[in-house]
C-alpha cells in the first residue's frame, strides 16, 4: 500500500496529518542458512522482539542468548499445545503465546524498574515457518524433544 502511494500520502485520511512520507521497511539476512532434511521450522522475527528479550531478561548475556530464549519459548509452547485445549495447538497460537510472554516480561521488568534501558517496547513480528515434510511432527512431544 505505502509503496504505491508513498508520493501522493497526503491524499488519504490516514496519513494526511503525517509530517513526512511513509517508511518502507527493507528487510535485511545478513547470512544465508543451509537447510538440510533435519530442519523441522524457519524462525523469523522482528528486532522489537529479539530487543525486547534482551532488554528484559538478566539470561540474555551473549548475542545469541536472545535467539535461544525464543527457540525454547516457542518449543514450550509447542509442547504445552499439545497437552492444551485447541486454542493454541497451530503455530498462529504458538507465536501469539510468546509474544505473550516476551511483552509480559519486558512489562514486567520496565515496572519493577530493573533493567534502566528497559523503557520502551518495539512493534513485535514473530513468524514460524514449517516444512511441509515434517508438518506431521509438530505438536509431536517425542519429535521435538
Amino acid at each position: 500500500l505505502f509503496r504505491s502511494v508513498k508520493g501522493g500520502y497526503k491524499e488519504f485520511d490516514i496519513l494526511s496529518k503525517a509530517s513526512g512520507p511513509p517508511v518502507i521497511a527493507e528487510p535485511f539476512v545478513s547470512t544465508a542458512i543451509p537447510f538440510d532434511d533435519k530442519c523441522m521450522l524457519v524462525v523469523l522475527m522482528t528486532d522489537g522482539v529479539y530487543k525486547s528479550v534482551e532488554d528484559s531478561s538478566e539470561e540474555v548475556k551473549k548475542p545469541d542468548d536472545g535467539n535461544s530464549y525464543v527457540g525454547k519459548r516457542i518449543l514450550h509452547e509447542m509442547l504445552r499445545s499439545k497437552d492444551k485445549a485447541k486454542e493454541s495447538s497451530n503455530l498462529t497460537g504458538v507465536c501469539g503465546n510468546v509474544l505473550k510472554v516476551i511483552a509480559d516480561r519486558h512489562e514486567s521488568a520496565y515496572d519493577k524498574g530493573r533493567r534502566q534501558e528497559c523503557r520502551k517496547r518495539d512493534d513485535m513480528t514473530l513468524l514460524v515457518c514449517t516444512f511441509p515434510e515434517h508438518a506431521d511432527k509438530l505438536f509431536n512431544k517425542q519429535s521435538l524433544v
